[in-house]
Formats: structure tokens, sequence, C-alpha cells
């Protein structure tokens, strides 16, 4: 038999095993399958997921499936979601722990779920009528471990006191206005267009007086007074996060401001940017029918709101952006120039032929200059090489991430040294199929704060030296590590032990090799 044929004769009997070995989607385990559905909505799961087979059906019944629901975003849709709501409270079976519910609730709702969630840790609402005060009251009461409340509301005045009583180990409070009789609000930065909120401290001093293990506190558009403040830091001596936009009646200076700043880890002012907030408001639903014409005149894309137009761009590729989003209107461009749209930059995917690889780098040099300093990620393709490195890191003192993908030989071991030495913020070092010849002791030195280390090798990474040497750096200059991540490589006893003794916050190990 010539060698030809038993090559081929080999090629075509691995493909019969793999073909063998190949597994149906319903063989997975349910712990694993149960992981793919959670990322699936609510409607998804019940409408479609648990419809596939029997075995999807057990999973999508299960308990443990039901532990965390969101149905905050289910507005306006023609659909009994109160109905599907107590079915899922009943598939939780008392062990529902997080909920967030939109514009669908009611008294008998949150009482229904009330009875039957006794062990709830966290509880967001949307109020609107014609829900009650002594209906949310009534419910909220029958959380007692309630750690986290969200509220947003149109008019109502909750009894912040008896809530703080019920549930003494409220630890986050967000109590957020979304509107008011009158006034259409979409987005919670549009509350600059209606009057602000007339000062009042009844919600602070409740607070102050009810909730002392509180930690994270939000109150957006409300009526409080230096008074109040005041009266939160003395009664919540745990609090550290405070989020006060557009709450206009507070005035920090002098010694308030300094008694905020000495207390306070995490201080969102009264006059603080609202573009981060992760929700829009629901528009104020009105009783009477509104005129056709305002339904059917059509809003250009270019009139939305800056925020809004950064959330959906923000999910498009830093090539969709540069290439054609920003084109599409002035607005859009302003948009695309901001920033905080390039906090964190991925281009992991754009991994092209040699012909491609300076268009690419170009196109990193221009995402990195737009971000203007605040570049905190960035995780790049095959087309980085040392002096891209280097413009990255003169630019990006502020750093936390790097992730390099297929970089050699265009990125040598001096120039990512150099690069990274400019770089002392970095906390996750992630190097994929690579051959380099790392200096892992320098790189330790440079970065203190690293806390997640992955080596993804091709092959011949860690046999190129010898056999504890990068265990021994790893272990000499990394005490900060908590994640450690080493691909392709034959880690021995001797190496473990040293990065153990080395490592004490080490928290996750990950190798495909471990010889005894």
């Amino acid at each position: 038999m010539t060698t030809s044929t038993t090559l081929q004769s080999l090629f075509m009997k691995e493909d019969e095993e793999r073909r063998k070995e190949q597994r149906n989607w319903l063989d997975l385990p349910p712990e694993l399958t149960t992981s793919i559905l959670l990322r699936l909505s609510v409607t998804d799961i019940l409408n479609n997921a648990q419809k596939v087979c029997r075995q999807w059906r057990r999973v999508c019944k299960d308990p443990s499936m039901w532990q965390k629901i969101n149905l905050r975003d289910c507005l306006f849709y023609q659909f009994d979601f109160e109905g599907m709501c107590r079915h899922i409270v009943d598939l939780s079976q008392g062990g529902l722990l997080e909920i967030n519910i939109g514009h669908f609730l009611s008294d008998s709702l949150l009482s229904y779920i009330a009875d039957r969630s006794s062990n709830l840790k966290s509880l967001g609402l949307s109020i609107y009528e014609p829900m009650t005060n002594e209906g949310v009251m009534k419910g909220i009461a029958k959380f007692p471990w309630l750690e986290t409340l969200e509220v947003f509301h149109s008019s109502f005045k909750l009894d912040l006191k008896a809530i703080g009583h019920a549930c003494p180990q409220l630890k986050t409070l967000k109590l957020n206005f979304s509107g008011c009789p009158g006034h259409e609000i979409y987005l919670i930065s549009q509350l600059d267009l209606i009057p602000p909120p007339v000062e009042c401290d009844d919600d602070a001093l409740a607070i102050a007086e009810s909730m002392p293990k509180l930690r994270h506190l939000q109150l957006i558009w409300n009526g409080l007074t230096n008074t109040g403040l005041n009266a939160i830091l003395d009664g919540c001596p745990h609090l550290e996060d405070l989020d006060v936009r557009k709450c206009f009646n507070i005035k920090l200076v002098g010694n308030l401001e300094k008694r905020c700043l000495e207390r306070i880890k995490e201080l969102r002012r009264p006059g603080d940017s609202t573009a981060d907030y992760p929700y829009n408001i629901e528009k104020k639903m009105k009783t009477s029918s509104p005129s056709p014409m305002k339904y059917e005149e059509p809003r250009s894309w270019a009139d939305l709101p800056s925020e809004l137009t950064s959330l959906i761009l923000i999910r498009l590729s830093v090539a969709d952006i540069l290439n054609n989003a920003q084109k599409v209107c002035r607005p859009w461009r302003r948009v695309c120039k901001e920033p905080s749209m390039w906090r964190k930059i991925d281009m992991r995917s754009l991994i092209r032929d040699r012909g491609m690889l300076e268009p690419l780098a170009i196109m990193c040099r221009h995402a990195v200059d737009r971000s203007q300093g605040g570049l905190v990620k960035i995780h790049l393709g095959n087309f980085v090489n040392d002096d891209l490195l280097d413009y990255i890191a003169d630019r990006s003192k502020n750093l936390r991430s790097l992730g390099l993908g297929m970089c050699f030989p265009r990125v040598t071991r001096p120039g990512l040294v150099n690069a990274i030495t400019k770089l002392p913020l970095l906390e996750t070092l992630e190097v994929s199929h690579s051959c380099l010849q790392l200096s892992l002791e320098d790189i330790g030195h440079a970065c203190p704060q690293l806390k997640t280390l992955k080596l993804n090798s091709s092959g011949g990474f860690w046999n190129s030296r010898n056999d504890d040497d990068y265990a021994l750096e790893i272990a000499k200059s990394m005490p900060e590590l908590r994640h450690l991540h080493l691909y392709a490589n034959n880690l021995s006893n001797t190496r473990l032990n040293a990065i153990l003794d080395g490592c004490p916050h080490l928290e996750r190990l990950v190798t495909d090799v471990l010889q005894a």
C-alpha cells in the first residue's frame, strides 16, 4: 500500500470517527442546556424554547431557570404579561430572588408575587396608575430579605420609613421619577424640560431614619435639599455610592461637598450627565386618545437624543462606526466622535490577509485618538505591530485590559515589554497564538495591579525556555493575580506550587495540560 493510500485511509477513518462523535443538542447535560436557555428572553423561553422537545421543556420548567426574571422591557405589546408573570412566579416554586417588572404591574400582581416569593432579594418596579400606595406598601412589606429596591414612579409618595422597617436588610435603594401629569418623558435626561421638583426632604429623612445598612442610593429628580442629604449621611454610615443627578435643590459646596468626597466612593452630582443611565423611561400613558397626526408624523433618526443614539451606535463594530454610521448625518458624526464611544475597542475579529493589515492599523490609531486618553479596554487582531502597540500605550495611560491575538512576528518581545511598561494600571493581559518569549517578570513589575493573565499558545511557547522559568516569573512578580489561564503548556506540580505560593489571591486557574 502506498503512502498516499495509507494517509487517505487514515483521514477517512478520522472523518468517520468525528461523525460518530458528533452529539445531538438534546444530549447536552441539563446544566449546560440551562446555561444556554438562560440567555434567552422570558417570552422566547415560554413561547419558543420549551416547545422544541421534551428535554428542553423539562429544563424550562425547572425552578432554577426562574430565580431571576426581567420583565421591565415588556412594554406596550398586545400580550397578557400579567398572566405570564404569574405563570413564571409559579414555575419558580418560591425560589425567585430577583424580579424587574414593567408598566403592567398591578396591586393584585404584586401581592401574588409577594405571597409566593418570601425570599426575594431584589425588586424593580415601574409604578403607574391604577396602582395604589396601599397596594405597593402591602406588597413590599412581605419581603423581609429584600436587599435591593428600584422604583420608577410618576406621582407616588411612598412611605419609605415603613419600607425601611419592613426590609431591614436593604442595601440598595433607587427611587427615580419618570414623569408627571401633563408631561411626556421619553428619557431621563429630558427631565430638564419640566420644572424642577419642589423642595422636600421627606424621602431623605425617612431614608436616614430607617435604612442604616444602605450602601447604594440613587435619587434622580428628587426634591431633597442639603438638610436631607446631611441627614442621609448621618443615618446611613455605610453609604458608599450616591447618585443625586437632577436633584437641583442640592448645593454641593463647602462642608457638605467635603463630607461627601470623604465618605462617598462614587458620587454622581446633580448636574452630571445621564448618558450612561441604563434604562429608558417609559412614556407617560395618557387616558385621552392621542391625535392620529401625532402617530403618523415620521421622526428622523437624526432627531434622536444623543444619549439614545450612543446606546444604538455603541453596539456596532469599530469598522461599521468609522466607515458607515458616522457618515449618516451630522448628529451621528458628533456622537461617533465622543470619547465615551471609544472607552472599549474590540478589533479581534478584524483578522485579514497581509494586504489589509496596514489599513486596520490606521483605523485602530484613529479609534485610539478619538478616546482622548479615556481608553480602558482594547482587544486587537493580527494587524498589531510594535509601532501600533507603542502608539496605544503612549495615549492610553488608564488602560485596564489589553488583548493581543495572533501577533507574532509583527510584535516582538522588546516591543511588547516596552509598551506594557507604560500601562501601570493594567489589570488584564491576554496574549493569544504567540510564539513570543515573553519577559513575564518585567511585565509583572511594570503592572503591579495585574489580576488576570491569559497566555494562549499555538505551540512551543512554554517549551522554548527552561522548565520553571515562566511559572517562577509569574510567582515572583504577580502577587495580585486572581485569574490565570495557561493553554498549550506542560505545567508541572513544581510550577504549580510556585504559582500557588507566589499568588496568594489566586481564585481561578485554567490549564489544558497539567503534568504530575
